[in-house]
């Protein structure tokens, strides 16, 4: 019973968009209320929640991973999935310098599983880097502290200042991120999870800003 227990899955994905010291006034405000999540990993006001404090904002997900313990008589195929959008006013007179990503995430994986996890997300319509994390077959893996992390620079790829520093920029725009989880075992005496108890998924994105040039 307790093999059961560790085995079972309880993911929880955290997004967070903070503000960099580079700026010391509020610069976007989160409509947490008009927020939507959909997928087959989340429900809007059930497994998921949206929260924001001044520069970040948070999503946590309950209901999103893989759990495919060992002697279960469960399918040896998992998939589960969230997108979820809310709206941000920005603060004239910034632009957008930098996001940093960072995936932490654990679990339990036999060489005869294999799981992985993947993001995609959007700020104002910008792509931002995807983070993959690929656990193959013939590998073991556990792990309850693991991480990928990845940064976006827009200073030095487009559109810098010049698409948030116009008069006629609309301030509004979406954040908009996707998590999927997915894993497949060979047989039904493999273990394979992707989060449970303490082996919690985060997801942290770390926004920086920069004052628009004098005009």
């Amino acid at each position: 019973m307790e093999s059961q227990k560790y085995l079972s899955v309880s993911v929880a994905a955290l997004t967070m968009l903070a503000l960099s010291q580079q700026a010391s006034a509020q610069t976007a405000h989160w409509k947490v209320e008009r927020a939507v999540a959909n997928g087959t990993g989340c429900v809007m006001g059930g497994d998921t929640v949206v929260i924001a404090a001044g520069d970040q904002v948070q999503f946590i997900f309950s209901n999103l991973g893989v759990d495919l313990p060992a002697n279960s008589g469960l399918p040896f195929a998992a998939r589960k999935a969230c997108t979820i959008a809310v709206p941000a006013q920005i603060a004239r007179g910034y632009y957008a310098a930098n996001l940093q990503q960072t995936l932490y995430y654990g679990g339990i994986k036999s060489p005869g599983a294999s799981a992985s996890i993947a993001t995609q997300g959007t700020f104002f319509g910008l792509a931002v880097n995807p983070l993959t994390v690929n656990l193959p077959y013939g590998m073991s893996f556990n792990n309850p502290a693991a991480f990928r992390q990845t940064t976006n620079s827009f200073i030095v790829s487009a559109p810098g200042p010049a698409m948030w520093c116009l008069p006629s920029f609309n301030p509004e725009g979406l954040f908009t991120s996707r998590l999927v989880v997915q894993g497949n075992k060979q047989s039904d005496t493999q273990n394979l999870l992707l989060s449970a108890d303490q082996y919690d998924i985060k997801f942290y994105a770390t926004m920086g800003w920069l004052s628009c040039p004098a005009r």
